[in-house]
Order: C-alpha cells, then sequence, then structure tokens
C-alpha cells in the first residue's frame, strides 16, 4: 500500500512539473524567423524633410530637401547609403532643391526638376551612377515642378508638370535615352494635369487626372517608345489620386479619387503583352496606395469618405487571379510604401483628421506567407523619406514638428 501511494505521489509531481514548463514554454513568445527585427539607428548628414529618395543596385540616394522654417532654406546634400556594406557616403546635388522627381534606369538615379526657392522652378537633373558612383548633370526643356516620370527599359520620361492646367510646359514630354544618351519629345495632344504615369514593357501609360481644373478625367493617353506613336485608351471611371503598380506584364490602376467627396472602387488591369483591359473591384471604394510584393498587388488604406482613413488592404495574387481583404495596425491615408525580398512595408500616413502621422507603427507584409507583423520606428515623425535597395528598407528624415527636423535613420532588414 504504502509501495502505491509513493507511486502516485510521484506520478502527481511529475505531471505538476509537466504543467509548469508547458505554462513558462507557453508563456514566453520567441521571435519566429518571419517576424520583421527591430531597425539599427543612423543619422542622415543633415536634419531635413521633403527629401527625394530613389535606389539602384544596393544603393539608396536621400537627395535634397527642406532644412528651416524659411521655404528658401533648402539644401543640396545627397546621404548615400550602401545597403551591401551598410556604409554612408554624403554628395551634392548641383543645385539646392526640394520637391525633385526621382526615376531609375539601369544603373542611373536621375533627379528632376524641383523648386530652388518658393517661387523659382529648375530644369536641372542631376544623374547618379550608381556602377561608377559618378555625377552628371543634364537639362529639361523647360523649367519644371511637380512634374510625372516613369521609365521602362533604356529610357526615362519627364512629362508636364510646372503650374496650372494650360501652361505650355504642362504638355511637353521629354523622353532620354539611356544607352544613346540622346533627347527626344512629344507633346500631349490637349490640356491635362494630375495623371497618373507608370512604364511597361517599353510603353508610358498616363491615366486619369484632370482634363480642366476641378474636373476628372478617365483618359489614358499610351506612347510606344519604340515607334514614338500614340494610342487611347480610357479607365472605366473619370478620377485622379489612383493607385499605381505594376508586376510581370500587367500594369494596375486601382480605386482613385471621382471627386472631393467621392471616390472610386475600380481597377483597371493593362496586359501589356498584348494591349487589352481588364477590370476588378476593391472592397470599398477609396484611393489607396498601391505596390506589387511578389506575386501580389496590395491596394492599402486611403480613404473611403472625405477626412477619414482606411486600415483596409485589398490583395490581388497574380498567380491564380483571386482577391482577399487584410488589415493594417492602424488607418492610413497616402502612407509610404516599399518592398525588400517578398516583404512588404507600409509607413506613415495621413489620420481620419488629415493629418500627417507622427506614428511609430510600420505594417509588414510576407507575401510568400501571406502574414502581416508589425514593428516600430525608434522616433516618432512625419515628412520621412523611404527607401530599399537589396534587404534594407530605410526611413530617414522627416519633420518632428514646431518647426524642428529628423536627421534619424530606422534601418530594417529582412529576413
Amino acid at each position: 500500500m504504502q509501495f502505491v501511494m509513493k507511486h502516485l505521489r510521484f506520478v502527481h509531481a511529475v505531471l505538476v512539473l509537466a504543467i509548469l514548463l508547458a505554462a513558462c514554454k507557453k508563456d514566453t513568445k520567441k521571435p519566429t524567423p518571419s517576424d520583421p527585427p527591430a531597425p539599427t539607428v543612423a543619422s542622415l548628414s543633415v536634419a531635413r524633410d521633403e527629401i527625394t529618395v530613389a535606389s539602384a543596385g544596393n544603393k539608396i540616394l536621400f537627395a535634397g530637401g527642406h532644412i528651416g522654417n524659411s521655404n528658401y532654406d533648402i539644401t543640396d546634400v545627397v546621404d548615400i547609403y550602401d545597403a551591401a556594406t551598410d556604409q554612408w557616403t554624403t554628395a551634392k546635388l548641383s543645385e539646392k532643391r526640394r520637391l525633385m522627381k526621382a526615376v531609375t534606369a539601369g544603373t542611373k538615379i536621375f533627379f528632376a526638376g524641383g523648386a530652388p526657392t518658393s517661387n523659382t522652378r529648375s530644369k536641372t537633373i542631376d544623374v547618379y551612377d550608381a556602377a561608377t558612383n559618378s555625377w552628371s548633370v543634364l537639362q529639361l526643356s523647360e523649367e519644371r515642378i511637380l512634374l510625372a516620370v516613369a521609365g521602362t527599359g533604356n529610357k526615362v520620361v519627364f512629362a508636364g508638370g510646372n503650374a496650372s492646367i494650360g501652361d505650355p510646359a504642362a504638355r511637353k514630354i521629354d523622353i532620354y535615352d539611356v544607352s544613346a544618351n540622346t533627347w527626344t519629345s512629344a507633346v500631349f495632344s490637349t490640356d491635362w494635369g494630375g495623371y497618373s504615369a507608370i512604364g511597361i514593357n517599353g510603353k508610358i501609360l498616363f491615366a486619369g487626372g484632370f482634363a480642366a481644373p476641378g474636373t476628372p478625367t478617365k483618359r489614358v493617353d499610351i506612347l510606344d517608345l519604340s515607334s514614338n506613336t500614340w494610342a487611347d485608351a480610357t479607365l472605366t471611371e473619370a478620377k485622379y489620386l489612383i493607385g499605381t503598380a505594376v508586376t510581370g506584364d500587367k500594369a494596375f490602376f486601382g480605386g482613385g479619387n471621382k471627386s472631393v467627396s467621392e471616390f472610386s472602387d475600380g481597377v483597371d488591369i493593362y496586359n501589356g503583352t498584348n494591349g487589352n483591359w481588364t477590370t476588378a473591384s476593391l472592397s470599398v471604394a477609396r484611393n489607396p496606395t498601391a505596390i506589387a510584393a511578389g506575386n501580389k498587388i496590395l491596394f492599402a488604406g486611403g480613404t473611403p469618405k472625405r477626412d477619414v482613413a482606411s486600415a483596409t488592404v485589398d490583395i490581388y495574387n497574380t498567380g491564380d487571379n483571386s482577391w482577399s481583404v487584410a488589415a493594417m495596425s492602424i488607418a492610413r491615408n497616402g502612407c509610404d510604401a516599399v518592398t525588400a525580398g517578398n516583404k512588404a512595408f507600409f509607413v506613415g500616413g495621413i489620420d481620419n483628421y488629415q493629418q500627417r502621422y507622427t506614428e511609430k507603427k510600420v505594417d509588414v507584409y510576407d507575401a510568400v506567407k501571406n502574414e502581416w507583423a508589425t514593428v516600430e520606428l525608434s522616433e516618432a515623425r512625419a515628412g520621412f523619406a523611404v527607401g530599399a535597395a537589396g534587404k534594407k528598407v530605410v526611413v530617414a528624415g522627416g519633420s518632428l514638428g514646431n518647426g524642428t527636423f529628423s536627421k534619424t535613420v530606422d534601418i530594417f532588414t529582412v529576413q
């Protein structure tokens, strides 16, 4: 009998120990390989916002920007991050300016136009070659600000911009052949502005925008860069602030504003191989940020009604042509989005009161595992620049409010 009792006490003790060990194991959360790591922190050479960012090869460039409370406080500094070596260097633009547009072709980055002061415009293009770590300077045909840029193959396009619809410069298109180092030009048939520009399979598509101030259009102009010829098409709805992205041979034009307070759920899909169009619908009408990650296109956030931000993400799988819906951890309108590897990062944006977020939270989507995670910036700020190269995502600079600027850089490394 004593033996039985001792045996039972032993079994009980073993069971209690096993339960305690299991509880400890359950309560200890270990990060999985898919969890995004916390960022490492670095610094820009100059604190600023309104930075123009672009990448080529392993280099991410943070160029120009706004460094003070006056619109004349503008810098020519370029901070260059090498994602392969984790090293920083600096350079200077040929001209101080902000509000440039950047486009990449091969190993070259083109920083075009912009504002040297609050009331002047620039025709300068600073060109950085990541392969040779060298700079050169080109010129647009006109001084421009807020121009549209796009590239495909060995050609880059600088279109419109500058001022209001009806300004002669707003109809001009400068086309640069990177291989031949030559310029050609084109002209839109009629005035328009605020369009989206995207390059695919040797063609540049200009879509939506305004036919006249306050009058959205469904117009699509397609410029074939190999033959320098035009074709016409139309979106399903007249709209602007469209979410655009390209993957494979398909270009996507999703959502947008039909007016200040009315939004679109339409997605127009252009096949760059055969020139055909198909359509789909977002789960909620809004003006999302669009980005490609792996074989997925994500339409994230936006405004489903005026002054209200959305956390909704519509995900299109190009492999099986299926749609799914997810949600970010917070609502975001006009957020920055970049991809590194198969992961998409969504940073910043505007909240429900149309104020820029000084928000640390970053939403990360793994396109292979179809999983979401969050990570935080080291410093809450707005108006930063976000770039990606290799396995690195870099969030640099920004505004801290009250007329102060940040030089903080958060560097995320994807697994």
